[in-house]
């Protein structure tokens, strides 16, 4: 028998259960065998025309390859109705798997067995393929609804890893507390010009990176040498001025070039941190981003991926253009964002700009109290219905010592005001801790954010740990 005039019993299995019911047939290209795709192709006719799948039907449209002895030899099979989709899913890898033995392989050992220098981009590309094509035979099916007992069974392995104690973090223990159970969407980091959202959004990158935990980041804020200038100098332990160079007579700069020598070659195999490359993107440009981070980094599609963008109006589809309004940009904008967040299981941290404190304008602050009125709130984002409609998180940072030294204010009252950073949450979807705060003190020398635990809850400890003695 020619090779083919070979099928499979999945396939035969699958016709058998298609001709039964009619309904369950796919119009997608899952048959291996040419006999198999006649088949299809003859149901496929028959179901158009409003024909039933009796024997007389499809012989009468056999055009190759399907004869009675091969109709017959499908009407005979047997097959479990319920594993259709099992079925189907069996086709699929198998169909894949000739994929990598035919055209994926073959194309790796012509390349690699051509005389002279080989052509490193064709490689890669066909290495890419390779994985693309592994990658989806080894995930499950997702696109199909779930059965509420499909659910469960895929939900069982995260509450197995809770039992263990084994449970996704941010990185930065304060955040936890905040976000206790973060999952995929967009997160919003909103203050006014000054509260230190790129500050805290490398922070929160910095966090990831030496815990090598799988983080991307997208700049348009800062000029990359700027961007990189303000992440060095806490990881350095060198002053941020020094390192700019702005008295280089006073400056060790020898010290500087070597503590960033040891910083580089900490990092020389680090590969779970990744920053674009541009400081413009599109959103499809971000979804590419994405993709390709957890493609580099050989991620399940199961681990969260964490990406930052700083800052997120600035990305090329949240401008005005034609007859849609800022304010329709960023609605759909955010409606992408928040869709390929769930679809590409990532959680997107983006800072927003707010607008300027309407208490602000010709008041002077004179007491504690008037700082609090400059306070942000959910109402102070531009365009805030939807920015915060469609995030899942907004995070409000709240940066008093700024505003002291930036409004008119009572000098007095300036110097009581300490460096530090509120980070509270304003909206959470999932676990409800709106109203929860963190606080952070800023080391302005280094550039650098530090966790800041109000002295009450130090006494606390400390009276727990000697009870505990």
């Amino acid at each position: 028998m020619s090779k083919t005039l070979r099928i499979s019993l999945t396939e035969k299995q699958l016709l058998k259960a298609y001709i039964d019911n009619p309904d369950l047939l796919t119009e997608e290209d899952i048959f291996i065998t040419e006999i198999g795709k006649e088949f299809q192709y003859i149901l496929l006719s028959l179901k158009d025309d409003g024909l039933s799948f009796i024997p007389e039907h499809i012989i009468k449209r056999s055009e190759e390859f399907v004869t009675p002895e091969a109709l017959s030899s499908i009407l005979d099979t047997e097959y479990q109705a319920d594993k259709v989709s099992v079925y189907e899913r069996e086709l699929d890898v198998d169909n894949k798997l000739q994929v990598l033995e035919s055209d994926i392989l073959k194309q790796i050992t012509v390349e690699l067995t051509k005389k002279g220098a080989k052509d490193l981009d064709i490689l890669e590309s066909i290495y890419e393929k390779f994985g693309d094509t592994l990658e989806s035979i080894k995930q499950e099916d997702d696109s199909k609804p779930f059965t509420f007992r499909k659910a469960l069974d895929k939900h069982a392995p995260v509450l197995l890893k809770r039992s263990t104690h084994v449970s996704q973090t941010t990185g930065c223990y304060m955040l936890d507390r905040l976000m206790p159970n973060p999952v995929a969407g967009l997160c919003i980091l909103g203050g006014f010009s000054g509260s230190m959202k790129t500050t805290y959004t490398m922070y929160l990158e910095k966090q990831r990176l030496i815990k090598r935990l799988p983080t991307g980041a997208i700049n348009t804020e800062l000029a990359f040498n700027g961007y990189m200038d303000n992440f060095i100098p806490s990881m350095i332990k060198e002053n941020y001025h020094d390192i700019l160079g702005l008295d280089i007579d006073n400056t060790d700069f020898n010290s500087i070039v070597e503590k960033f020598e040891v910083l580089q070659d900490r990092y020389g195999r680090h590969d779970k941190f990744l920053l674009y490359p541009k400081p413009t993107a599109s959103i499809q440009e971000v979804k590419l981003f994405i993709k390709y981070c957890r493609k580099k980094m050989g991620l399940h599609k199961d681990t969260l991926f964490y990406l930052f963008v700083d800052l997120l109006s600035m990305l090329e589809d949240f401008g005005e253009s034609g007859n849609s309004t800022k304010a329709d940009a960023i609605e759909n904008g955010v409606n992408k964002l928040n869709n390929m967040a769930l679809e590409e299981n990532t959680l997107i941290f983006g800072t927003v700009q707010f607008k300027r404190p309407e208490f602000a304008t010709g008041r002077k602050i004179e007491k504690i109290e008037d700082l609090e009125k400059l306070r942000a709130s959910l109402s102070s984002i531009k365009s805030s219905g939807a920015w915060q409609e469609r995030a899942r998180f907004v995070l409000l940072l709240n940066n008093p010592y700024h505003m002291a030294r930036s409004f008119p204010c009572n000098p007095i009252i300036r110097e009581l005001i300490d460096p530090i950073l509120e980070v509270t949450m304003a909206k959470d979807t999932y676990m409800g801790m709106n109203g929860n705060s963190v606080k952070y003190y800023f080391h302005s020398n280094y550039k650098q954010l530090v966790p800041y635990e109000e002295e009450y809850e130090e006494n606390e400890g400390a009276e727990q740990s000697e009870d505990e003695d």
